[in-house]
């Protein structure tokens, strides 16, 4: 422990990195804090790229492993933003954080777009998914009311089925490589 004076003559006490803890039990001194375990999991996940990504409800229609918000991020995964502007920024950043940052050992097999609302994206919004489209493959799920209300559609969109075809192929075949 150290103390250290402020300008303004206020002491504050402040615990070095060495300092071990009373009643920590055996702690090393120096201790490097580590990251979890990463939790190997088979087949594809969803993970969210923001609160309200529709990640949940896409990956129980898609009867899938919702992952939630956990970092860092292992194995293949199905990244799910809203199509709304902070959707796709928070898209681009985990995108951005799974290439950029070592401890994520994942790989993007797709990306999937969740309408926010019924129509067309705005262009602003069309040029932002056409960017995140150079980086990984994009589905566009479509505005689905029934989900809104919390019932289930009497019929999956079609892009839903295309994005369950890619998702079975890819577990067939991990399947198959071992």
């Amino acid at each position: 422990m150290s103390v250290q004076t402020a300008a303004s003559g206020a002491k504050t006490w402040v615990r070095d990195s060495t300092t071990q803890q009373r009643g920590a039990g055996n702690l090393r001194r120096n201790a490097v804090p580590r990251d979890p375990p990463l939790r190997r999991r088979q087949g594809v996940v969803c993970v969210g790229a923001h609160g309200g990504a529709g990640a949940t409800t896409l990956a129980k229609a898609l009867s899938a492993t919702e992952l939630g918000r956990e970092v860092p991020i292992s194995g293949e995964v199905l990244v799910v933003g809203r199509t709304n502007a902070g959707g796709l920024q928070s898209v681009s950043r985990m995108l951005n954080s799974i290439v950029t940052d070592p401890r994520q050992q994942a790989r993007v097999v797709a990306v999937a777009l969740v309408a926010d609302a019924p129509g067309r994206l705005p262009r602003p919004l069309s040029h932002r998914v056409r960017v995140i489209s150079s980086a990984a493959r994009i589905y566009r799920i479509p505005w689905v009311p029934e989900w809104r209300l919390g019932a289930e559609p009497a019929e999956l969109p079609k892009e839903i089925r295309k994005l369950a075809e890619l998702l079975g192929d890819l577990q067939s075949r991990t399947r198959e490589s071992r």
